[in-house]
């Protein structure tokens, strides 16, 4: 029965939490380094440091695993 309790706790943590929290962006892995034209500095969270940190993206696609201010970052990860 507690074990249940904590599956269902988990679950419901897990439907409330952002993806783009979770997800480990790194710039290279997604982005050609030779495109410069359509960067843009973003913020992603990271989960080492538990900070938000600046991150680039270079396209409509990566720009959705992005926050667009440290605010929005901040409150959606619940980051210090």
């Amino acid at each position: 029965m507690i074990l249940y309790l904590f599956a269902l706790h988990l679950f419901v943590v897990a439907l409330g939490e952002d993806r783009r929290c979770q997800i480990r962006y790194l710039v290279d892995d997604y982005c050609d380094s030779d495109d410069d034209s359509e960067r843009e500095t973003l913020f992603t969270y990271d989960q080492e440091s538990s900070q938000c940190v600046y991150a680039e993206s270079c396209s409509q696609e990566t720009r959705a695993l992005l926050f667009r201010n440290m605010q929005e970052c901040i409150s959606t990860c619940h980051a210090p």
